[in-house]
C-alpha cells in the first residue's frame, strides 16, 4: 500500500555563512508531529526542507539516512556492583513478574570491547524487585537467582571498563561506566564521570533513585546489600523509555526534497522516525503507525476445485514472499477439514527466491459427505497468513432432503416460512449444496450446511 505522507522541514535557527545556506540543510524538524499511519508493506515518504533562514535548500544532492525507533520500557536495570566480591546485581524495578530469558551481562575488559558475557538461562522469571546476582565468587553459588560468570569479576584483576546490560535482542539497555580507559569510545551511553575508585570491604556500587538517566549520579556507594533490592532504590519505579532502533531506510535528498518509497519489513507498532542530516546527527521528523505484518500470498495456478473421482489428481499452487522480502523462508501449510486434500506441512523458498510452487492433491475418503469447503492457510513467522478456499466434489452418493412450504403466492416476496435442506447424517464438515430452480421462484444458488 501506498500512503502519501508530506512533513514540512524546519531547520534549527542556526547561523551560518550565505554561501551554505542553499548548500547545507542542517536538520528536520517536522510538523505535524504524527507522520500517519499505513498497512505493511511500501509507503511514501516525503520532507521538503528549508534553511535556517526559511529560504528553501536547493542545488543540494545526498542520500538521507531515515531511521525508525520504537520506544521499549525494559524493567531490568543494573543495580548493585560489590567489587570486592566480584558480584554483579541486576534488578526487577516494575510492578509484575518479569520473564528475562535471553537477556545478557556484560564486563568490558578493553576499548576493542572485549569482554566477559553471560546469557541469562530460558525460564527466569524475576518477580517485581526481585534480583539476580552474577558473579564468578564460589561463595554465591548454589544460591537461588544466582548467574555463574565463566571469569573473576572481583577488582583489580580484572579491571573492567563497563558493566553493561543487553536485552534479548542483544541492545544495550544499560551501563555503569567504570574507567573509560578500558572502555571502547563508541559506548555512548553513559554521561558523567566513571564510578570506577578503590571501595573498602564490603563496600558495592549502589543505584539510587526511581529512573535510570545512565549518569554517574544514579548511583552512590554503601554497604553491600548484593542479593537484596537497595534501601536507596524505592521500587516500583515509573516506567521510563528506551528508544530501541529497529529499521533504516536511505531517501534520494535533491533540491530541497527527500522522497520515496520505503518497504516496512518489520512488525506492526508505532516508531519515531530521524533523519540523519549531517552524519551522525539525528533528528526526529515524527511518528509512523503500521497496522499489520507483511502479508504471504498464496493461490492456485489453475483453478481451485478437485474431486475424490481422481484422486491423486494435484492442483499446482504457489506461495510468495510479500514484495521486497526474499527467502530462505520456511511456509507451513494446513488444511481444514482434513482428508480432502492432500498438502506438504511446510514450503520452503530458497534464498534469494521470493516464491516457490507446491500441490495440492486430492484425496479419496470413500464417505457420501458431498461437495466439502475446503480452507488451505499459510502460515510464516513475521509475516501475515494467507488462506485459499478449495472445494473438493465427492463421489459417493448420499441422499438430501428438501423441506419447502406447500405453496406461496406470487409477488409476496421472500417467505416468512423458510424452505431447509437436510442431510441424512451430521455433516463431518462444510458441505456446499447447489440449488435450482424453474420460474418464477427464486432461491439462492447455494447454501452450506455446517
Amino acid at each position: 500500500m501506498s500512503v502519501p505522507l508530506r512533513i514540512l522541514g524546519i531547520c534549527l535557527a542556526l547561523l551560518i555563512p550565505p554561501h551554505l545556506r542553499a548548500q547545507t540543510p542542517t536538520a528536520f524538524l517536522a510538523t505535524p508531529s504524527e507522520v500517519g499511519t499505513v498497512d505493511h508493506g511500501r509507503f511514501h515518504l516525503r520532507i521538503d526542507a528549508v534553511d535556517p533562514f526559511g529560504a528553501r535548500t536547493t542545488g543540494f544532492t545526498n542520500r538521507v539516512p531515515v531511521h525508525a525507533y520504537q520506544d521499549r520500557t525494559p524493567q531490568l536495570v543494573l543495580s548493585e556492583y560489590a567489587p570486592g566480591l566480584g558480584a554483579v546485581e541486576v534488578c526487577n524495578t516494575g510492578s509484575v513478574r518479569l520473564d528475562v530469558s535471553g537477556w545478557e551481562l556484560n564486563a568490558i575488559l578493553d576499548r576493542n570491547g572485549v569482554g566477559v558475557r553471560s546469557r541469562i538461562p530460558s525460564g527466569t522469571v524475576l518477580p517485581p524487585g526481585g534480583v539476580l546476582v552474577w558473579t564468578g565468587n564460589q561463595e554465591f553459588f548454589g544460591l537461588p537467582g544466582t548467574l555463574r560468570s565463566p571469569v573473576s569479576l572481583a577488582y583489580p584483576i580484572p579491571r573492567i571498563g563497563a558493566l553493561t546490560l543487553h536485552g534479548p535482542d542483544g541492545g544495550i539497555t544499560d551501563v555503569l561506566l567504570m574507567n573509560p580507559l578500558l572502555a571502547p569510545p563508541w559506548l555512548t551511553l553513559w554521561s558523567g564521570p566513571a564510578k570506577e575508585s578503590p571501595l573498602a570491604a564490603g563496600i558495592s556500587f549502589q543505584r539510587i533513585g526511581n529512573v535510570n538517566r545512565l549518569q554517574a549520579s544514579d548511583w552512590s556507594s554503601a554497604t553491600h546489600s548484593i542479593g537484596q533490592a537497595n534501601t536507596g532504590m524505592p521500587l516500583p519505579w515509573p516506567t521510563f523509555r528506551h528508544r530501541e532502533p529497529i529499521q533504516s531506510f536511505e531517501l534520494p535528498f535533491a533540491d530541497g526534497t527527500a522522497a520515496g518509497e520505503l518497504f516496512w519489513s518489520s512488525g506492526p507498532g508505532t516508531f519515531t522516525l530521524l533523519a540523519e542530516f549531517p552524519p551522525g546527527l539525528q533528528r526526529r521528523i515524527g511518528r509512523l503507525s503500521v497496522s499489520g505484518l507483511p502479508p504471504l500470498r498464496v493461490w492456485a495456478e489453475s483453478g481451485t476445485a478437485g474431486s475424490e473421482s481422481r484422486p491423486g489428481l494435484p492442483l499446482p499452487c504457489r506461495i510468495a514472499l510479500p514484495p521486497g522480502f526474499q527467502g530462505p523462508a520456511e511456509v507451513h501449510l494446513d488444511v481444514s477439514p482434513p482428508g480432502e486434500f492432500g498438502v506438504p506441512e511446510s514450503v520452503r523458498i530458497p534464498a534469494g527466491e521470493s516464491e516457490a510452487r507446491f500441490e495440492a492433491t486430492s484425496l479419496d475418503d470413500r464417505v457420501a459427505d458431498g461437495r466439502a469447503l475446503v480452507r488451505l492457510t499459510a502460515t510464516a513467522a513475521g509475516f501475515a497468513a494467507d488462506q485459499l478456499d478449495l472445494t473438493h466434489d465427492d463421489d459417493e452418493t448420499g441422499q438430501l432432503f428438501l423441506d419447502l412450504p406447500d405453496s406461496v403466492r406470487e409477488n409476496t416476496g421472500y417467505q416468512v416460512a423458510r424452505g431447509r435442506v437436510l442431510m441424512g447424517s451430521t455433516a463431518a464438515h462444510d458441505v456446499l449444496v447447489e440449488l435450482r430452480t424453474d420460474s418464477p421462484l427464486e432461491l439462492p444458488q447455494n447454501v452450506v450446511i455446517p
